[in-house]
């Protein structure tokens, strides 16, 4: 602050015409500072002044649900092999009774995994959803956002919605 406000090294030019100047009678903002109520007060706390109990609560829904969205164009052809490894690592990290619903999409949005609860037996079948062989051009990412909205509102529970992964090429 000493440095920014004014002090020793980097005084305070009271001469120049700005805001500061003006409103403060050619104070710097360090002299500013030090007189104020605020600054006063706190200085006398003690140095070591520590809460004596500090607790988070780590809150996470029980169920947590995601649609997951894939673009499926020649985009990602580079990607051809990363991107079902990422995925396999995405789902398989999802906490015991999450529920996945996962899309790809084009000019068209197909299901490669209706919504429900991730058991053991269905991460272990979850495998390649798509080829990246259709052309980019016919990229409707809307349709694919849609699409999760829609499993969104019919699937809601509670007045919490459930998350949103998108996976696209970005230029």
């Amino acid at each position: 602050m000493e440095h920014i406000c004014g002090k020793d090294d980097h005084p305070h030019h009271n001469t120049s015409r700005n805001k500061q100047n003006t409103l403060c009678n050619g104070r710097s903002i360090w002299d500013v500072v030090k007189q104020s109520d605020d600054f006063k007060t706190a200085q006398q706390q003690p140095d070591d002044l520590v809460p004596e109990n500090i607790q988070f609560s780590y809150i996470q829904e029980s169920k947590p649900r995601f649609v997951v969205l894939l673009e499926n164009s020649d985009n990602l052809h580079e990607q051809l092999f990363a991107i079902p490894f990422a995925l396999r690592r995405f789902y398989y990290d999802l906490p015991a009774r999450s529920k996945l619903a996962l899309y790809t999409y084009n000019s068209e949005v197909a299901e490669a995994l209706p919504y429900k609860e991730l058991s053991a037996e269905v991460r272990s079948d979850l495998g390649t959803f798509v080829d990246f062989g259709s052309p980019a051009k016919s990229i409707c990412t809307s349709c694919g956002l849609a699409k999760a909205a829609q499993v969104c509102i019919t699937n809601i529970i509670t007045q919490i919605c459930l998350s949103v992964t998108l996976w696209r090429h970005q230029q």
